[in-house]
């Protein structure tokens, strides 16, 4: 069963800016509260972004106390 999620133009729009902030860390290694506060959105809300971006094929590592980090992007165009 294929299921879709369809996000709002703002959720888009936060879900590519916390990539944004992966891709500027350069393969180390942001927290999710310093993400936060760059974006004005709630750590719980860069979590629910990442995990998105992990659906979609981003390999990204999560490491408590260290942050998370963009170890891979999937090999794929996105509209967006």
């Amino acid at each position: 069963m294929l299921v879709v999620k369809i996000l709002s133009a703002d959720e888009k729009s936060a879900k590519y800016e916390v990539l944004s902030c992966l891709y500027e860390a350069r393969g180390g290694f942001v927290s999710g509260g310093e993400v936060g506060r760059k974006l004005g959105i709630s750590r719980a809300a860069v979590w629910k972004h990442i995990e998105s971006l992990k659906e979609d094929g981003y390999v990204i590592e999560s490491v408590s106390a260290r942050g998370h980090r963009l170890v891979s992007a999937p090999d794929a165009l996105y509209p967006e």
